[in-house]
């Protein structure tokens, strides 16, 4: 597998993160409203996401057709790709590969031990979590979405109460000085390393 497909990934993100900052100093000199600010960040987040599942994806089939320089990572089948691919898809459009647990559970099938998928430690496979619960309430907005939002990622974590939906959420600080937007996303950033 080529590392142009984490690299490529990260620098999406970086340019992505670009934005944001930019956003913020036009929000810092009133030229924004927060409603703009925040559809952005929801925008940045979910095109993030989209790209880390797009990675898994590649990287996936990338082993599978034996295109990668680790020796450890091998398919248990093999065939030409049209025909792998197939098998993977079984007779589906396209795979979800979130929650993360598609993926190992698909891993587990078709690679040796899963790798790389399965060496991702809990830390990483609970921002991975995270992650694909501020998504989902972003991208569905339904009472289930929300309230699982609110059970598993903000949990027992004392935030004011605007930051207790996902926009503002992303927005609202980590630390005193990096947004848990740029939490998320840089992790996804240094998980994308491990598929390479």
């Amino acid at each position: 597998m080529k590392r142009d497909l984490v690299t490529n990934y990260q620098r999406s993100l970086y340019l992505a993160d670009l934005t944001r900052q930019r956003v913020e100093k036009l929000y810092s000199k009133q030229k924004l409203r927060e409603r703009d600010v925040l559809a952005v960040y929801e925008g940045l987040f979910l095109r993030a996401v989209v790209g880390f599942e797009d990675l898994i994806e590649k990287a996936f089939f990338a082993i599978l057709e034996g295109n990668t320089p680790k020796p450890a990572w091998k398919p248990l089948i093999s065939g030409q790709k049209k025909s792998l691919r197939e098998c993977v898809l079984n007779a589906k459009n396209y795979l979800d590969w979130l929650p993360y647990e598609r993926t190992l559970e698909r891993a587990s099938i078709f690679l040796k031990s899963g790798k790389p998928f399965t060496l991702l430690d809990k830390n990483e496979k609970t921002k991975i979590q995270h992650v694909f619960l501020i998504r989902h309430a972003i991208a569905h907005q339904s009472t289930s979405a929300l309230k699982k939002f609110h059970s598993v990622v903000v949990g027992s974590t004392s935030l004011p109460a605007k930051e207790r939906y996902p926009a503002r959420f992303l927005r609202g600080y980590s630390h005193s000085t990096i947004r848990r937007y740029e939490v998320y996303v840089q992790s996804l950033g240094g998980i994308a390393n491990k598929f390479h």
